[in-house]
């Protein structure tokens, strides 16, 4: 979703209003993109290089060491349990990561917990002529709405038919 003007709201009320002008921002331009679409969009990505290989439904259950050096993986899927080799091993695997409790690695805790819920809703009928994406803050909540460039292009084609 690309950003065009943000409102930012504390408490119920209006506090800033900031202009993202594509002119001005070009490729710099603040988006928004939901976690399965930057995933599948790095898959993609990634399956340019004749060595990528990405397996679903892979558990990682340990890390395999030679000589204090992580190797690889320990892994189970649907056919059972299997050893990745690798020169490199990143955790990536989320908050409760396999990978940095079996690594041992110090872990740094950030002191600013957040979690992020993402998902769509049917978009209300009194922001139907509102292309502005807002951001609610209060009470230790935090809530962003974002406009799809779809919609936007809906709501501008039938702002030029209903203008003079």
């Amino acid at each position: 979703v690309e950003l065009r003007t943000a409102q930012l709201f504390v408490n119920r009320r209006l506090r800033a209003r900031i202009t993202f002008d594509p002119a001005t921002m070009g490729e710099l331009a603040p988006r928004w993109v939901s976690q399965p679409h930057f995933l599948e969009w790095m898959v993609t990505e990634s399956a340019r290089y004749p060595s990528f290989r990405l397996e679903r439904g892979i558990t990682v259950r340990d890390l395999l060491r030679d000589e204090g050096r992580v190797v690889g993986l320990r892994c189970v899927g649907p056919e059972g349990e299997r050893d990745y080799h690798a020169d490199v091993v990143v955790g990536s695997d989320g908050r409760s990561s396999v990978v940095r409790r079996r690594s041992n690695l110090p872990v740094h805790e950030d002191p600013t917990p957040m979690d992020i819920v993402w998902f769509k809703l049917p978009r209300p009928g009194f922001f139907d002529h509102d292309l502005h994406s807002r951001v609610y803050v209060g009470g230790g909540h935090l809530m962003a709405i974002a406009i799809e460039n779809t919609m936007m292009n809906n709501i501008k084609k039938a702002r030029s038919v209903i203008s003079p």
